[in-house]
């Protein structure tokens, strides 16, 4: 993973996190809760698809 990537999973983690300290409203919660699950499984994902030579995460512009 870049750290670009890397970088910015890390801090839209940070954000969720924050988040779901002053949500009050457990489906926007579970839905935090939710998104982080899945950063988290991008992150561990990422760098077995990088050293088998194909980018998980392209950004816009960019070639698989």
């Amino acid at each position: 993973m870049s750290r670009g990537h890397d970088g910015v999973i890390r801090a839209a983690r940070r954000l969720l996190s924050d988040a779901t300290e002053f949500t009050e409203n457990e489906r926007a919660e579970r839905n935090v809760e939710s998104a982080i699950d899945l950063l988290d499984a991008l992150e561990e994902e990422t760098p077995a698809a990088e050293a088998d030579g194909e980018a998980a995460v392209v950004a816009p512009g960019e070639d698989r």
